[in-house]
């Protein structure tokens, strides 16, 4: 007897258990019963998509049931990014708005006071990281985003320079304007 579960407990069916050259699907409470194998040991590949595959040793005993109970962890196909906001003095800025998007998908968020956000189980693909606050330059980054590995941006923000008009009048000397 073979149970698969996830690394959570919970039931895995349609699981393929591979043993003396044969195939075998767990039911749907994560169960599959297998008979007919000698004595001895086998060596056990257990698979199903979007899990690691595992290989187990397994004993056989003569006229007794042996029953392997396997956890299967979940295959890792996201990353994360962490992104930075400073100003160019290095001081981090609130209220800043990120985007991160790969063209189908797009996250907006603000950072807080310490002007950090962190976007966890980003899937694997590249990415476009927007950072945004008013008063200040956009900055831009592009991530290419790897199964279980983490990436820090660290965007710096240049402050816009602050411009205005000038208006010069000339006035006589009671003050009146001179055209």
């Amino acid at each position: 007897v073979v149970n698969v579960s996830d690394e959570d407990g919970n039931d895995l069916s349609d699981v393929t258990i591979q043993i003396d050259g044969k195939e075998y699907k767990t039911d749907e409470y994560g169960f599959v019963f297998i008979e007919g194998l000698e004595e001895g040991s086998y060596e056990v590949v257990i698979s199903k998509d979007g899990y690691n595959t595992l290989v187990r040793d397994i004993s056989i005993t003569a006229k007794t049931t042996t029953t392997a109970n396997v956890k299967m962890k979940k295959t890792v196909s996201t990353g994360t990014v962490t992104v930075v906001v400073t100003d160019t003095d290095g001081n981090t800025l609130a209220d800043a708005t990120v985007v991160l998007t790969n063209g189908e998908t797009e996250t907006v968020v603000t950072t807080d006071k310490t002007g950090v956000i962190t976007f966890e189980d980003v899937e694997v693909g590249s990415y476009r990281v927007t950072v945004s606050k008013d008063g200040y330059k956009n900055s831009n980054a592009n991530v290419d985003i790897e199964a279980g590995k983490t990436y820090t941006i660290n965007a710096m923000l240049e402050e816009v320079a602050k411009t205005g008009t000038l208006q010069i009048l000339v006035c006589d000397e009671e003050g009146a304007v001179v055209e």
